[in-house]
């Protein structure tokens, strides 16, 4: 899951070199369900999104897919892997929408970084912040039953603010949460059923205390 109060990728990026950024990315655009990379593909570098939405995911030799992320406008795809001895992607990313890329050669970026301490170091707590979000989910997953996984999507996407709407189909969040999606709609409903959360036009809101993760 997102945290949204967390940085994008252009936020970090100096002024004195973000023409020069800019000069080295190649933007590629994307149909839906279209490959941007298989698992076990050479890897070459990292993306960051522009446009529309794009899912990690791996396939076990069942056939069973399970999603590791979920990246939307300003968010990385494989930027950890950079830093690492690593030549393949461990995962596949496929476009879950319409959208658009923009692809950064793994030697020409670190080269670029090298010359900018401050972008390396905002950078790399970028990175860090993606590992801890996806250690949190992974957490969540293992430790809280359905309803407190929905809980904890909602405020992490600002619902305890405000009605917040599921940015995907319902289908991809469930893979998310590690459910199915009909159990995600069960517990959708026992939620808004025992006035835990609001529903309207599309959309969620946590009314209830009971509804904080915190308590």
């Amino acid at each position: 899951m997102t945290n949204v109060k967390s940085k994008q990728f252009w936020d970090i990026v100096p002024g004195n070199i973000r023409d020069e950024v800019k000069s080295i990315l190649v933007h590629k655009k994307f149909f839906p369900e279209q490959i941007v990379f298989n698992e076990g593909d050479t890897f070459k570098g990292f993306f960051v999104v522009e446009s529309g939405k794009f899912k990690l995911y791996n396939i076990n030799y069942e056939g069973k897919e399970a999603i590791l992320h979920i990246s939307s406008k300003g968010r990385l795809i494989a930027a950890p892997h950079l830093f690492q001895e690593i030549s393949y992607y461990p995962a596949s990313c496929e476009a879950i929408e319409e959208g658009a890329l923009s692809f950064f050669d793994r030697n020409i970026f670190k080269k670029l970084l090298l010359k900018d301490p401050e972008f390396l170091f905002e950078f790399s707590a970028l990175i860090v912040d993606m590992i801890f979000t996806l250690k949190q989910r992974l957490t969540s997953i293992m430790l809280n039953d359905v309803k407190h996984r929905l809980l904890l999507f909602f405020e992490e996407t600002g619902g305890k603010d405000e009605y917040v709407g599921i940015p995907i189909q319902k289908k991809h969040l469930a893979l998310i949460l590690g459910t199915t999606p009909e159990t995600l709609s069960r517990s959708l409903k026992i939620l808004e059923d025992d006035g835990i959360i609001s529903h309207k036009d599309g959309k969620y809101k946590i009314l209830s205390e009971r509804g904080s993760l915190n308590q």
